[in-house]
């Protein structure tokens, strides 16, 4: 049946068809629905895992309004960039690119900035720990290693957009944190390899070995090149006695102070290590004198004639040439002593006493146990003279130390302190 055009509408606007639009809309809506809910979900995950940055209440008050405002501007260009990567342009984007690199920007500079934290944490700690100065250290040194102790040094800091810190030095100059350094804390690995080369002079004197300079200078370079710049600087200026010869001013005194800080943070170091290299080496010349002397008058006497005593070492007799000797060094607390052949003994100016090399820590001996060591005090050899000399003031130290020790328990609550009155005089003995 045909359809009569003219005919349609006629009967009413019932029998009219709508079209509903809205149905033809409704996947679109649909899938515009989706994509905003994905990519709210996508920028929330990407913000819910952007790094948190630091605890401030762990960074040091003087530091927290730096740290504050880093994190802040730092986590807001973060979310900026969260914001582009879920918009859902394409990753080749140029967009989507730069906000990539933001992103890893920022997670690289918290990490940085924490990093750092906690290295300014534990050097601070160091530096309260270990306030002992080396003697080589400049004054600037000294005052920025007590500035980060007391935290006075936290003024001075400044954050830098990749997170790390810089700091003003006492010196005047801006460094970088990373850069810091408590090398120059006081070592004694100077002394001790010196120690070790003394008793190689000794070992080459007692068998007769002339002393040869080059080779114990060459030895002496050794040991500066292993400490370097700041340990071989504490080992030059902890050597009181060149300093007495450097400053003409005698130690303890305010006026050598003034001249050892003005040698310390004003002299040319290289010169000053050029005349401690003599200066030692010197030193060791002297050191070697005896040994050497006592191994020819050995050889020069040929037997057990009468010019010789009975010891109990081995050897079987001793020179009185060398017994003179050794009384003699110990009489005039010479530097360094050798006995046997095997050891060698220290004089140790503060406590006045020998003390055997290599020892750690320092055994001191009696002045009788180094002459019983050779047979001496056992042959009864000008001991005499060495009761009445070296004994006397012996026992005078042991009882100014003994009196000391009983003073100071006198201001104590009353105890029984005879049996520990009695131990430590025993020791002292």
């Amino acid at each position: 049946m045909a359809i009569d055009f003219f005919e349609i509408g006629r009967g009413g606007a019932s029998r009219l068809r709508k079209i509903d639009y809205s149905k033809a809309l409704d996947p679109l809506a649909k899938k515009i629905e989706t994509r905003v809910k994905e990519s709210k979900a996508k920028t929330e995950a990407l913000i819910n895992s952007m790094p948190q940055g630091v605890a401030i209440d762990k960074v040091p008050e003087e530091l927290r309004g730096q740290v504050t405002d880093f994190l802040a501007k730092n986590k807001q260009e973060y979310v900026n960039a969260s914001r582009i990567i879920a918009s859902g342009i394409r990753p080749t984007d140029q967009r989507y690119i730069d906000a990539m690199a933001t992103i890893n920007g920022v997670n690289s500079k918290f990490q940085n900035l924490s990093n750092q934290l906690e290295d300014i944490a534990l050097k601070r700690q160091a530096a309260l720990d270990g306030r002992d100065h080396s003697k080589g250290a400049f004054d600037w040194e000294i005052s920025d290693h007590e500035g980060l102790a007391n935290g006075s040094m936290y003024a001075n800091f400044s954050l830098q957009d990749d997170g790390s810190f810089n700091y003003l030095s006492n010196d005047g100059k801006t460094k970088k944190w990373s850069d810091y350094s408590n090398t120059f804390q006081t070592n004694s690995a100077g002394q001790e390899a010196y120690i070790n080369l003394e008793n190689l002079v000794i070992n080459d004197a007692s068998k007769g070995v002339e002393f040869n300079r080059n080779r114990y200078e060459i030895a002496f370079d050794g040991i500066i090149k292993t400490l370097k710049t700041d340990g071989a600087r504490d080992f030059v200026f902890s050597d009181e006695k060149f300093l007495e010869e450097q400053t003409n001013e005698k130690f303890g005194t305010p006026e050598y102070e003034k001249a050892v800080s003005a040698l310390r943070n004003k002299g040319n170091f290289e010169s000053i290590l050029k005349k401690y290299k003599k200066y030692a080496v010197d030193e060791l010349s002297k050191v070697h004198v005896t040994p050497y002397n006592n191994y020819n008058n050995r050889q020069s006497s040929g037997g057990r004639g009468r010019d010789t005593l009975p010891v109990n070492y081995g050897v079987g007799y001793i020179t009185k040439k060398s017994a003179d000797t050794l009384f003699d060094d110990i009489k005039n607390k010479r530097d360094i002593i050798s006995l046997n052949e095997t050891k060698s003994y220290k004089f140790d100016e503060k406590k006045q006493q020998y003390f055997e090399v290599g020892t750690d820590p320092k055994k001191y001996v009696s002045n009788k146990f180094l002459l019983g060591t050779d047979g001496l005090w056992q042959q009864g050899y000008r001991i005499e003279e060495y009761n009445t000399e070296i004994i006397k003031a012996e026992e005078e130290a042991a009882k100014t130390a003994l009196d000391k020790i009983q003073m100071e328990e006198d201001k104590k609550p009353r105890k029984n302190t005879g049996s520990f009155i009695k131990n430590i005089f025993q020791s002292v003995r």
